[in-house]
């Protein structure tokens, strides 16, 4: 069973028919750590979809991808896609780094990655999952942080490369790019926004909140 995909227009997530969706979701803890705590079976995904989600948000820290290597990294994947579709929930996978891309800096051992690695993940990502009607977005960076110097003309740039890599794999799932300074700030986006169509901005709210932007 496939789900029915979502798509931009305007500024709004469709489905196939053109009708808004409002998602309501939930973010789960990284799998590698529920794979290691016991957790990791459908049944922790039926308690999810019992919540009334719509949308899975998955986030993949980076030492774990590393430490788990990336082969087994995406077994957990495949059968979170799987569970997720099987009840008719979306996913949202999040490479979950905190800190500045542009300097190295992050706020903890575990967010610490680089360009390289960062790109090679979404790589991986697009090829298996990008035509997957179930993994719906790809939430590009958690939250972009100004641990050094750092200007959004820069970010926007990593941002940019970041969408070319995913749709040279013919990737529809949508791109989610975070707003600046720890993802609050979505004002540069006026002035200066992401060179590309069909994407959606996120900032980081006391409650989850997605935004989708068509230019």
């Amino acid at each position: 069973t496939t789900l029915p995909r979502v798509s931009v227009k305007g500024n709004r997530f469709v489905d196939p028919d053109g009708k808004p969706i409002l998602f309501r979701g939930l973010c789960i803890s990284d799998p590698d750590k529920l794979k290691q705590q016991g957790h990791w079976n459908k049944e922790h995904f039926q308690k999810v979809k019992e919540m009334g989600t719509m949308l899975l948000r998955i986030p993949v820290h980076p030492v774990a991808w590393r430490e788990r290597g990336g082969a087994e990294y995406v077994k957990l994947l495949d059968e979170a896609v799987q569970w997720s579709t099987e009840l008719g929930m979306y996913v949202m996978i999040d490479w979950h780094s905190i800190g500045n891309m542009t300097t190295g800096v992050y706020q903890n051992p575990m967010y610490d990655t680089t360009k390289e690695e960062t790109y090679g993940f979404w790589r991986a990502m697009s090829q298996r999952y990008g035509r997957n009607n179930t993994v719906a977005f790809f939430e590009f960076f958690n939250e972009p942080a100004a641990f050094g110097r750092v200007n959004w003309e820069a970010w926007k740039t990593i941002v940019e490369d970041e969408i070319a890599i995913v749709r040279s794999n013919n990737a529809q799932a949508i791109p989610m790019v975070a707003g600046f300074d720890w993802a609050y700030d979505l004002t540069p986006l006026r002035l200066n926004p992401i060179a590309a169509e069909g994407i959606g901005y996120r900032s980081e709210e006391h409650t989850s909140e997605l935004q989708s932007l068509r230019h």
